[in-house]
């Protein structure tokens, strides 16, 4: 969690970012206006508008050195086969994997994609901080398989 709104300066001059909820028509209404206040359309009825703070971060997502390294596919090794798998994962505050929000969005093949599946619950990172807190966050990860590993 972030701290309370009130942990951070009422100054705050940093970059924001504007979140705008509306309920259509059912036509596509662009969301970026050249001055602030909100054109009027028919049709569109606004629910809110929220501006948040981007805040700073103070340290990236980083794997833990003692991680367990996933098993090389038997079947590839004897083929001689290296590979790659590109998973993205969400990162718990407390640096553990959810399992559940594992996606391979590139895999040599299913074997190589296997091996980080298995591995992946037991990975644990140092979190992404943001603001002094610790936060939740998905991030990308490539594992290669190679003949010389």
């Amino acid at each position: 969690m972030l701290p309370p709104p009130s942990a951070f300066d009422t100054s705050f001059a940093g970059d924001t970012l504007d979140l705008r909820l509306t309920i259509t028509n059912g036509a596509l209404v662009s969301t970026r206006f050249a001055n602030q206040s909100r054109p009027s359309q028919s049709g569109v009825t606004p629910l809110f508008l929220l501006r948040v703070p981007v805040l700073p971060v103070d340290k990236e997502i980083a794997a833990n050195g003692d991680n367990p390294r996933p098993r090389y596919p038997q079947a590839m090794r004897d083929k001689g086969i290296a590979g790659e798998v590109r998973a993205e994962f969400l990162v718990r505050a407390d640096g553990t994997v959810d399992p559940g929000s594992t996606r391979f969005l590139k895999a040599t093949s299913i074997e190589f994609a296997d091996a980080i599946a298995s591995v992946l619950p037991q990975m644990r990172f140092f979190p992404l901080e943001v603001a002094g807190c610790k936060v939740a966050s998905l991030t990308q990860m490539p594992f290669v398989f190679g003949m010389n590993r």
